[in-house]
């Protein structure tokens, strides 16, 4: 029989894996919006309640739906996620999120190595980083701003792009 501090940190793990499942930090990075299946299945339904053909670019149909690619919403729900973490109520729970952030300098596919890369492309993505693997609170406020200004660059280059035409 388990003690209850150690089902708690069965459940934690299963949660972080859980979070790297549902949420594929491997879909956070720039330039991989639109590789989560999920997110396939998302513009697939958007395109057909539009009418309109497969061809149609992502970014327009989401424009057109005035909707985010889902990988704004994991992101911030990972970053949610982690500050929620740094709180915990035990030791055994605080020690296993310290040795996950120690694991992103060894292992580039563990969760805290792709989310610290996904900061990648971002204003403050030192110091986000820096936050993140030193187990300090990521600012809500300020990641969601660079979070859409960084998901507007899309279209700050499309209209640099028709200007310069």
């Amino acid at each position: 029989m388990l003690c209850s501090g150690c089902l708690r940190c069965m459940v934690f793990l299963l949660g972080c894996m859980r979070v790297r499942c549902a949420w594929g930090t491997v879909y956070l990075s720039e330039g991989s919006e639109f590789g989560s299946q999920l997110q396939k299945r998302h513009l697939c339904s958007l395109r057909r309640i539009l009418g309109l053909k497969n061809s149609t670019t992502n970014w327009v149909v989401l424009r057109e739906c005035g909707q985010e690619s889902l990988r704004i919403f994991w992101f911030r729900a990972s970053i949610r996620l982690f500050n929620s973490m740094l709180d915990p109520n035990s030791e055994t729970q605080r020690r296993v999120l310290k040795a996950g952030l120690h694991l992103a300098s060894f292992d580039s596919s563990c969760w805290s190595a792709q989310i610290s890369n996904a900061f990648h492309g971002m204003q403050n993505s030192a110091m986000f980083k820096q936050k993140m693997l030193r187990a300090t609170h990521v600012p809500m406020q300020e990641f969601i701003c660079d979070l859409r200004f960084r998901h507007l660059k899309v279209w700050r280059e499309a209209d640099f792009h028709v200007l310069a035409q």
